[in-house]
C-alpha cells in the first residue's frame, strides 16, 4: 500500500515537472522573456544641456522659495545652483563665449550674496523685503536670459 502511494506521488510530480518544462519550450513563452541591452556612450552635448537645465531650474526654485518667504530653501537652491555653475558649467560656457560666462558668474555671485544677506535680515521691513524680492527676480531673469542665449549658441 505504501509503495502505491509513493508511486502515485512520484508520478504526479513527474507529470507536473514535465508540463512545466514543456511550457517553457513553447513559442508563446510567457514565463521567460528576452532581454535586450544597450551600452550608450556618454554624450558631452547631452550632459551639458542637462546640467544647464538643472542650473536654470535651481535658479527658478530660488525665486519661487524667496517669494514664499522660505529663505532656508532658497539658500539651499542658490547654493546648489552656484555649485552647478562654478564646478560644472563655467569653463564650458567660457569656451563658447567668455563675456557671457563673466556676466553669468556676476549674476550667480550676486544672487548668492542677495539670498545669503536676506537670511540674516529676517526682521527687515516690508519695503526692504520687497526690494530684495525685486532684486532676486531681476537676477533670475538675467540668468534665464543668459542661459537661453547659451542654449541657442550650443544648438547652432
Amino acid at each position: 500500500m505504501l509503495k502505491k502511494k509513493h508511486y502515485f506521488f512520484v508520478l504526479i510530480t513527474a507529470i507536473l515537472f514535465a508540463s512545466t518544462y514543456s511550457n517553457n519550450l513553447g513559442i508563446n513563452n510567457t514565463v521567460a522573456h528576452k532581454a535586450y541591452g544597450h551600452s550608450f556612450t556618454p554624450n558631452d552635448y547631452a550632459s551639458f544641456i542637462a546640467s544647464i537645465d538643472q542650473f536654470q531650474t535651481e535658479s527658478k526654485l530660488v525665486q519661487a522659495n524667496f517669494a514664499n518667504n522660505n529663505i532656508t530653501l532658497a539658500k539651499g537652491h542658490v547654493d546648489k545652483a552656484a555649485n552647478l555653475y562654478f564646478q560644472n558649467l563655467m569653463f564650458e560656457i567660457a569656451e563658447k563665449d567668455q563675456k557671457v560666462a563673466e556676466d553669468l558668474s556676476k549674476s550667480v555671485k550676486s544672487l548668492l550674496q542677495n539670498v545669503s544677506s536676506s537670511a540674516f535680515a529676517s526682521s527687515a521691513s516690508e519695503a526692504v523685503v520687497k526690494q530684495q524680492q525685486q532684486q532676486v527676480n531681476q537676477l533670475v531673469a538675467d540668468i534665464d536670459a543668459k542661459v537661453d542665449e547659451i542654449i541657442t549658441m550650443t544648438i547652432r
